[in-house]
């Protein structure tokens, strides 16, 4: 063996050396134990025969293919192929090819580095099994899982997460969650990734997604970092999804919040006791009914009872307790109310009410309710008060109408009587009015007589007059007589004028309120003398002319008018 024999039987892995035209010149000792033949029986061979011996059917032509290309002194990529050993056995190998060249850059020599893969391929398929495990484990489970690197670029998702979210794998892989989801969602899942890959801590969380159709859902995600084997960071997630879970809880704690203001609206308490565990359990109000707060006492404990029992009145608690023990006992329910003063100290009254759960027929559970009623009572003390008040007033009403309507009956007798004795008197009138008509009847036409009377002597003064008295006075007018015999002449003529006149006997007997001397004064200005004229021939000052001419028009109705004091007179004619 020569020197670099040896040399090359030092290498780990085998050695195929091949001269220009295809003869294998040497192999090393690491490619006898690969393939089970020895030197004697590949040494000196065509390389295609050897090929044909330990390539397996399915990769000979292509090993063929590169021989050719390798014997033309072509480049030859590293490649994987499948030998079959002496004893029949296959095995993958990777080989890589070198040429030694002549001057011409033909080929001198060829040498196949030849590796013998067998452990790192079944690596590679238990790798291969176990991730298609992974693989059918993560796409047939309920929850979804991803991968993304340090940077945010997701870099796997299960199968469940695609359907869910109706997105792929190859769409979105090298993406960040800002590519792919709202602004405010892809900031969560920011945030939160990178504080797992600041602690290195796995953590659980519950984050909000967003579905297909613009729907909310809410996940319980575990999330947990890791590294590969080049020491590059990645973030995996598994994520449940709890949507209707998450609706059910705040369902529930919307009904919960319902319940309390319920109770707090209408100061209902509920509690129940748990017979066989000694438990005891109050809601928010019941504690507030008691003057209390959740966590006073350690909870579920019967200290419950015994705070509660101390709050009724002392002649109430024997009542309460017996019926409490009898519920829990038989069963028996209860409805009670009863005064109670609260740890606070404030009086009031409660209504409590109880009722036994039963498991066959033994008592397994009271369920029952705290009732704060002091206002109600309040109410119907007030309303009792108040009907009792309506009583005494309906009393006093009932003897005031009733002394009322004595009153009237004594009215309505005495009313009676005194109608009687209007209607006596009435008729009496009448009787009377028909004697004072016939009197009045007589009256008249003794008056119409009196003024046919009247209207005769009137005339017959007027006629005397002026056939007895006018003559002579024109025979003294024309006697000769002096000025102021004249003058008592023409007032004798005027006075006997007016005695004849029917003005004076019209003014006489309508205006009876004028005096003799307003009378001439009247008479005087009916003719048109002015109040200097009268006042001459009556012998009397201006003023006092003035004064009866006033007096007159004052007893005709004529103060504060315009008529002219003449000219009425004149119309009374």
């Amino acid at each position: 063996m020569t020197s670099w024999e040896r040399i090359i039987d030092c290498v780990g892995d085998g050695l195929f050396l091949l001269d220009g035209s295809g003869t294998v010149i040497a192999v090393n000792r690491a490619y006898e134990v690969m393939s089970g033949f020895s030197r004697e029986e590949i040494v000196g061979t065509d390389c295609v025969e050897v090929a044909r011996k330990t390539i397996t059917a399915g990769d000979l032509d292509r090993v063929l293919r590169v021989l050719r290309d390798a014997l033309e002194g072509k480049d030859i990529p590293p490649t994987r192929t499948t030998i079959s050993t002496k004893d029949g056995r296959e095995k993958p190998i990777y080989y890589s090819t070198s040429f030694i060249r002549k001057d011409d850059g033909k080929p001198e020599a060829i040498v196949s580095v030849i590796k013998d893969i067998s452990d790192v391929t079944r690596a590679e398929e238990l790798l291969q099994e176990s991730e298609r495990r992974f693989e059918a484990f993560m796409d047939n489970s309920h929850f979804i899982s991803w991968m993304k690197d340090e940077h945010g670029r997701i870099v796997y998702l299960s199968k469940p997460y695609e359907r869910r979210f109706g997105v792929r794998l190859e769409d979105v892989r090298g993406k960040t969650d800002f590519e792919i989801w709202p602004e405010d969602v892809a900031e969560q899942f920011w945030k939160n990734d990178q504080l797992i890959l600041q602690s290195w801590h796995p953590s659980e969380m519950v984050e909000q997604a967003l579905n297909p159709d613009g729907s909310t859902s809410y996940w319980w995600n575990m999330k947990f970092p890791f590294q590969d084997a080049m020491r590059r960071r990645y973030v995996g997630g598994i994520g449940i999804d709890i949507t209707e879970h998450r609706l059910i809880e705040e369902t529930l704690r919307e009904r919960e919040q319902l319940l309390i203001a319920t109770q707090a609206l209408s100061k209902v308490g509920g509690w129940e006791w748990d017979v066989q565990n000694k438990t005891m359990v109050w809601t928010k109000e019941t504690y507030r009914i008691h003057g209390m707060v959740p966590g006073e006492c350690a909870p579920g404990s019967p200290e419950h009872i015994e705070k509660s029992e101390a709050c009724y009145a002392p002649e109430a608690r024997a009542a309460i307790m017996d019926a409490f023990r009898r519920c829990c006992e038989q069963g028996t329910p209860y409805d009670m109310e009863l005064p109670f003063t609260n740890v606070q100290g404030r009086a009031m009254w409660v209504r409590t009410k109880a009722e036994a759960l039963f498991d066959g027929d033994r008592v397994v559970k009271v369920n029952g309710n705290i009732m704060d009623i002091t206002e109600r009572r309040q109410v119907e003390e007030e309303l009792r008060r108040h009907r009792d008040y309506l009583d005494d007033m309906v009393r006093e009403r009932t003897a005031e109408v009733t002394r009322a309507y004595q009153e009237l009956e004594l009215e309505n007798r005495l009313r009676k009587k005194k109608e009687a004795a209007l209607r006596a008197r009435e008729r009496q009138l009448k009787r009377e009015q028909a004697e004072v008509s016939e009197v009045n009847t007589a009256l008249k036409v003794l008056l119409k007589h009196r003024e046919e009377d009247k209207i005769h002597m009137g005339e017959n003064i007027a006629s005397n007059i002026k056939v007895s008295i006018v003559p002579f006075l024109k025979r003294l007018e024309d006697s000769g007589l002096g000025d102021d015999q004249r003058k008592i002449l023409s007032i004798v003529k005027s006075g006997l004028e007016d005695i004849s006149s029917p003005f004076i006997r019209k003014v006489s007997s309508e205006h009876l309120g004028l005096t003799p001397s307003e009378l001439k004064v009247a008479t005087l200005i009916r003719e048109g003398k002015t109040s200097k004229e009268i006042a001459e021939l009556l012998h009397v000052s201006y003023n006092t002319t003035i004064t009866h001419r006033s007096n007159v028009r004052k007893k005709l109705g004529l103060s504060n008018k315009k008529e002219n004091l003449r000219l009425y007179l004149q119309s009374l004619d």
